[in-house]
């Protein structure tokens, strides 16, 4: 008798760490979206010959580059006011 209760509590306390682990795991894993897209076959092999290690990997680098261009753009327009010039003496 002594020998089944122990294996509940032991199975009990397993459990309970497995379900901690499992909150602490999730609360660790940043946050993430799925996304997904047809593309070309053409662009398919272009960016496959690139040798990104995974799509995942060359679709994060793409999207990085499409904000980086927007923000370059964003300050390149707040350097120049508008109405002036480049090369305008003033």
């Amino acid at each position: 008798m002594y020998c089944l209760s122990t294996r509940i509590q032991t199975k009990q306390i397993f459990y309970k760490s497995c379900f901690i682990l499992l909150i602490y795991a999730e609360k660790q894993e940043p946050q993430r979206k799925k996304i997904g897209a047809w593309i070309a076959p053409e662009l398919y092999e272009q960016v496959e010959a690139l040798g990104y290690k995974t799509w995942t990997e060359a679709i994060i680098r793409g999207l990085e580059l499409i904000i980086s261009e927007k923000q370059l753009g964003q300050n390149r327009a707040q350097i120049v006011a508008p109405g002036a010039h480049l090369g305008d003496s003033g």
